[in-house]
């Protein structure tokens, strides 16, 4: 498998897809922190998640967009499907897929290569969004300080805790890849299940339509929203959405596996 593994990775840094996802991260950064960041308040402070955020003066350095970065990570989330895409799906639109099972290449450890694949890219991902505006910052603004007492800590904590998250939606992403085998379709599932979802939640509370706290302990995105600010979340509302992220992680990977064993390629 682990051959395997290492094809998939070497294919992807040959092609050109791997490179304008990730530079499309850094450009959100960019973004982030030298467009929208300087329009703040007068007061220099932003509301992320409903926290304020204070900064020094009107731009943000190396200190302050540490927790600017793990707060809005899940910005990110509807590159993570490109990624997967491209991961996984080049192998069924070229046909390759009759080839590796032709070699003798169990279905099970096929699945489990891609997924495997998609968990690293999904990882690469979430580092390379944190690691690269943490360098923006501080070559622009300088480091700043002094850093608050936990600070590290806490960014650990809660990037830790959303990229156990984020694997969450890989699994489901490969899972539709592999139930479906059609870009499209993973397209418009990720954009009602994952965007129009949160628009939707978002729109019913500003009309004031109060929606069941446990429900948004189910929706991801929701999730690696709500660990941003892990601090302030009660250890129960953590343990829900950890918990929601292992059961939807080992739910699609089963369940892919099983359906794809027994389903046939066309």
């Amino acid at each position: 498998m682990m051959n395997m593994i290492r094809a998939d990775l070497y294919y992807l840094t040959r092609g050109k897809g791997i490179y304008i996802t990730s530079a499309i991260v850094v450009a959100i950064n960019i973004l982030m922190i030298f467009i929208l960041v300087p329009t703040l308040t007068p007061d220099g402070s932003a509301m992320i998640n409903g926290i304020q955020i204070p900064y020094m003066g009107r731009a943000v350095d190396g200190v302050t967009s540490i927790s600017l970065l793990y707060m809005t990570t899940s910005q990110t989330n509807i590159l993570l499907m490109v990624f997967v895409l491209l991961a996984v799906s080049p192998m069924f639109h070229n046909g390759t897929v009759k080839n590796d099972l032709a070699w003798g290449i169990s279905r099970t450890r096929l699945y489990v290569s891609k997924l495997v694949v998609s968990l690293i890219l999904c990882g690469m991902m979430v580092g390379l969004y944190v690691i690269s505006g943490f360098l923006l910052a501080t070559v622009a603004n300088g480091l700043g300080g002094p850093v608050p007492e936990g600070l590290f800590l806490t960014a650990f904590q809660s990037l830790g805790a959303q990229l156990w998250m984020f694997f969450a939606l890989t699994a489901i992403l490969v899972f539709l890849i592999f139930v479906t085998k059609r870009e499209g379709v993973v397209i418009v599932a990720f954009i009602f299940g994952g965007i129009v979802s949160q628009m939707l939640f978002f729109l019913m509370n500003e009309i004031g339509v109060r929606i069941p706290a446990w429900l948004l302990y189910f929706d991801i995105v929701s999730g690696i929203n709500r660990l941003g600010v892990l601090e302030l979340l009660e250890t129960r509302s953590i343990l829900l959405i950890l918990t929601a992220g292992v059961v939807y992680f080992l739910a699609t990977t089963i369940g892919g596996i099983v359906w794809f064993r027994r389903g046939s390629v066309k």
